[in-house]
């Protein structure tokens, strides 16, 4: 059974982890990160909440900028789906207006693949991945988004 609930460590790019703002996510595969500046930097960590009381250790950086506006939301991150979830054999990204780039990393931060896509959607093959949790990053024109994975 894979993980459901995970922490999430954000701030400027280049904050101390284990500093900064922090968001509990239960029962999903992304998150909406709340406060942030426009046109800014920004480190984010991962880590799964075990039975028990135990977590994981953190994952690698990932970094991203908000876009001129107010905020990541308005890069249209929200229209982007990733489906099915957990997956097997192949899993859809829908939703990517403009070109961008796909890229998928494991927890560690070691880089499954990476795709160009010039808008709709891109079906990815994950039968030779691993299983475990990844995160899919979706960088573009008019995208900036972060999907977590799960192979099974």
């Amino acid at each position: 059974m894979g993980a459901t609930r995970f922490v999430v460590n954000y701030g400027l790019q280049g904050f101390d982890q284990g500093t900064g703002s922090f968001d509990t996510v239960e029962n999903a595969t992304s998150c909406t990160l709340s406060g942030l500046t426009a046109n800014s930097p920004y480190d984010v960590y991962v880590r799964t909440l075990c039975e028990g009381g135990t977590a994981s250790a953190w994952s690698s950086v990932v970094n991203f900028t908000t876009s001129r506006s107010t905020g990541i939301d308005d890069v249209n991150a929200a229209n982007v789906s990733l489906y099915p979830n957990p997956a097997s054999s192949t899993v859809t990204l829908k939703g990517i207006e403009g070109k961008a780039t796909v890229t998928v990393v494991d927890m560690n931060g070691r880089k499954a693949g990476e795709w160009t896509v010039n808008e709709g959607e891109l079906t990815i093959d994950v039968t030779d991945m691993a299983q475990g949790a990844y995160f899919v990053r979706i960088v573009g024109e008019q995208v900036n988004a972060i999907r977590k994975l799960i192979v099974r």
